[in-house]
């Protein structure tokens, strides 16, 4: 089957990062430069996103197993122990915690007494998210949350993950679901991640999947920003659109 020249990317036997690209990228964001600017730069290195070999979301995930491999091993104790005195000290903590072949800490969930009591009121809607890193780690961040009684922003749960892929969605959603004895919620608010809807099928099939209206407003903006655009600016909008294409 033939494929479009900009659609060659997403093939899994043309995916690669080289090591003068991820070389580049740790050098800007050592100069507090975003991963989403460095991408359009490389874009704009080898003429345009369809000449990449890779979409952000793989040099995303690549960088994460990279840094993943040098992460400290002190570190990695040192949270652990944190959160062991955590469910020492303080009643209704918990947390929990997955590790790779190379016994590497992976994925790390965790919630308080008050998380959990406030989810148990008022957890039938849940919005969850990632869009947050920390620092230039790029280790997505995701936070449960929802609205109390008075309209109050409630955290559920909190969690850093290796990186966004179904596997990692899915232990998510499971330690959670132990974590909350087992209750569902009876909606939960995400965006258009492909590999969030398929981890969220298989652990909570019976809980109705929405997707967030702002993130909906904000590709409904950039796509009428692009055909009012075009006709200006063909080039860049080009490349915008291939950049913002889900």
């Amino acid at each position: 089957m033939n494929c479009k020249q900009r659609s060659m990317q997403f093939l899994r036997s043309n995916k690669s990062v080289s090591e003068d690209e991820v070389l580049m990228v740790e050098a800007n964001a050592d100069a507090g430069v975003s991963l989403t600017s460095s991408y359009k730069l490389l874009a704009m290195c080898s003429a345009g996103y369809e000449n990449l070999s890779f979409s952000k979301n793989d040099l995303k995930n690549h960088l994460n197993k990279r840094r993943q491999k040098n992460i400290a091993h002190g570190e990695a104790t040192f949270l652990l122990e944190y959160f062991h005195k955590q469910m020492e000290t303080k009643h209704g903590f918990y947390y929990s915690v997955e590790v790779d072949c190379e016994e590497q800490v992976a994925n790390i969930f965790w919630s308080n007494a008050q998380m959990r009591a406030d989810y148990k009121l008022f957890g039938n809607s849940v919005s969850f998210d990632t869009t947050y890193r920390t620092n230039k780690s790029y280790r997505p961040l995701g936070m449960f949350v929802g609205f109390n009684h008075h309209r109050q922003t409630c955290i559920f749960g909190a969690c850093l993950l290796y990186d966004e892929t179904s596997a990692s969605f899915e232990w998510l959603f499971d330690a959670f679901r132990r974590c909350m004895d087992h209750k569902l919620p009876t909606t939960i608010f995400t965006d258009q991640d492909a590999a969030m809807a398929k981890a969220l099928r298989n652990e909570w099939p019976g809980v109705f999947h929405a997707l967030c209206t702002w993130k909906i407003l904000m590709c409904y903006w950039v796509r009428q920003m692009i055909l009012y655009a075009a006709p200006k600016w063909p080039s860049q909008c080009s490349m915008y659109r291939q950049a913002n294409t889900p």
